[in-house]
């Protein structure tokens, strides 16, 4: 593109005026800000005549020149900042108010300070360039970066000229944002170091959203070399200012384990408006050991965060909706349930999250084909998947999967990963299960009113720490939970072995009360890790004890040998009749 604009851009030399006119527009409305660059190369041109008429021709480019010109301010070459100076007079664009008045008062070249002293503010430039950094973080609709402006391209200075460096759009606000209070920390500004700390978390926050690991690592390790009580201010004001991008960000790079964090963790903690944050902060103190009542009924309540999984059901059939959604909540799933082709595409609309469209065909106002057509049509559901309810009269539909029956099944088994957010969700749940389990472990832990409910049934990672925790701090009501996951069959091994052991920890502190015989059943026939934990959870419950059968080792290994051979033999005769099945419906 630079090539092609270098060429188009030599034009706007010609001799001719109405040439070089309609040049510089052409120039302007064909590359925008990109059409700038070879025209600041010019700016440092031997000949004065080439210069005048650079300077003449950004000038006319307006607002698009605006932001590479700046840029163009911190090159090696005095002739082009010099001459970038007289390009931002004539544009008279606020935003460079602060770096002119800068310039005038620090550039190392006395002709730049004296044609910038022209143009300068009679005010602090230090303050000027910490008010305009903030302006381009807050998005300030006056002195911000527009939208417009806005091109995914960040102008800086490489040497004596100006070079655009591909990023994602919404970091452009922020490396300006970081160009500014750089600069006003340079001059001394007291409260820059925090504000380009917030520059920094804003940027991770925004990586984190898109994966890009290592240039998150890198503006980590540059805001962390600000110190702590610099990033435990910063978290502090973000909080304030409800940014919560910054504040979830500056939550993992305040240094925990240091004494001087814990007032502004635990300002996030109390203060913050989004749950993210607090439940960031509460994390993070228990793994200092703070077990305030506070902190507990925080990870709790960020223990219960779960990733929800949506299907919109459109389905004139009341009776056979209302069968599928019932048998899709029972798994977990939210069911919006619209009659409608029309419903479905204003559902669609206002969803934040679909994880399957399940439509009927036909539907009162709309074919089953209409209407997934129309939502395809939001990028947001390229790849979700659409399964049709049809008749005999239905034939195949592009972009859709035909359901035989209305059954639960093919619609879980069609779902797709989730998305960032809800994994999110996941992983603060298990890493606050995970917290609670450490202040668990190290005692004084008070539950008190924290709302455990439901934490057994949910995945592995949150259900098994939490088994841990009950086992270490709960009551003896908790007992009858620990087991009904012990005897869940349909949960792994680690679960319910984590179940047996929080139960046998329960049982040492508390008097609780259990049906045994469960216990005794998986102790003489389970996982060998499974039943070890069961055994031990039977003689902590106060149950009988369990002699090998046939009063030897090897007659109970003898009587476990032949109920796995019967249960293989069952699960083997059970594969059999389901080939047949599958052959005999094919």
């Amino acid at each position: 593109m630079r090539d092609a604009a270098a060429e188009l851009a030599e034009a706007c030399f010609a001799d001719d005026f109405g040439a070089r006119s309609k040049a510089i527009f052409e120039l302007n409305f064909r590359y925008g800000p990109f059409g700038a660059l070879p025209l600041i190369d010019e700016l440092g041109s031997q000949s004065e005549d080439r210069r005048l008429q650079a300077i003449y021709a950004l000038s006319r480019m307006g607002g698009e020149a605006a932001q590479p010109v700046m840029a163009a301010t911190y090159s090696s070459d005095e002739l082009i900042r010099a001459g970038a100076v007289l390009v931002l007079a004539e544009l008279n664009d606020a935003r460079a108010a602060a770096r002119v008045t800068d310039m005038a008062a620090n550039d190392d070249s006395g002709m730049v300070r004296k044609i910038a002293a022209t143009y300068a503010a009679d005010a602090s430039p230090a303050d000027m360039l910490y008010a305009q950094g903030w302006d381009y973080l807050d998005a300030d609709a006056e002195y911000g970066l527009a939208g417009t402006e806005n091109y995914g391209a960040l102008f800086v200075a490489n040497g004596a000229s100006v070079v655009a460096v591909d990023m994602i759009p919404s970091l452009v606000p922020c490396e300006l944002a970081k160009r500014s209070f750089l600069r006003a920390y340079e001059l001394g500004n007291a409260d820059a170091a925090i504000a380009l700390a917030t520059a920094y978390a804003a940027e991770v926050s925004i990586l984190n959203a898109v994966g890009e690991e290592d240039v998150r690592n890198l503006q980590m390790a540059s805001a962390l070399t600000l110190g702590n009580e610099v990033l435990c201010a910063a978290l502090v004001n973000a909080v304030a200012e409800n940014k919560v991008g910054a504040a979830r960000a500056l939550v993992d790079m305040v240094d925990a384990e240091n004494p001087n964090s814990a007032a502004a963790l635990e300002f996030a903690m109390a203060n913050a408006q989004s749950a993210d944050v607090r439940y960031g902060a509460a994390i993070a103190m228990a793994h200092t050991g703070n077990a305030a009542e506070g902190v507990v009924a925080t990870l709790a309540e960020a223990s219960t965060l779960d990733a929800l999984r949506v299907v919109i059901l459109a389905d004139p059939n009341a009776a056979r909706a209302e069968r599928l959604a019932g048998d899709l909540s029972a798994e977990g799933v939210a069911v919006i349930h619209v009659e409608s082709g029309g419903a479905a595409l204003i559902s669609a609309y206002r969803s934040v999250v679909v994880d399957a469209f399940v439509i009927a065909d036909p539907l009162p106002d709309l074919y089953a084909s209409r209407v997934i057509k129309e939502i395809q049509k939001d990028e947001r559901y390229a790849d979700t998947p659409f399964l049709v309810l049809g008749n005999e009269d239905s034939g195949d539909i592009e972009g859709a999967e035909m359901l035989e029956r209305p059954e639960a099944s093919p619609i879980l088994d069609s779902f797709g990963d989730l998305d960032a957010d809800r994994e999110r969700y996941l992983a603060t749940a298990a890493a606050a299960a995970e917290a609670l389990a450490h202040l668990a472990h190290h005692g004084g832990v008070s539950l008190g009113n924290a709302n455990l409910g439901g934490a057994l049934g949910r995945e592995d990672a949150v259900a098994i720490p939490m088994a841990r925790v009950m086992g270490l701090a709960g009551d003896a009501g908790m007992a009858d939970a620990l087991m009904g996951l012990i005897a869940d069959d349909s949960r792994s091994v680690e679960a319910r072995t984590a179940g047996a052991k929080g139960l046998t920890a329960l049982a040492g502190r508390t008097s609780v009360s259990v049906d045994t015989a469960a216990l005794e059943a998986l102790v003489a026939d389970s996982d060998p890790a499974l039943a070890m934990a069961c055994a031990r959870a039977l003689a902590a419950c106060g149950g009988a004890h369990l002699a090998e059968s046939g009063g030897s080792p090897i007659g109970w290994l003898a009587a476990n040998s032949a109920r796995r051979s019967k249960q293989e033999a069952n699960e083997k005769e059970q594969q059999e009749q389901e080939d047949t099945r599958r052959k005999l419906t094919k």
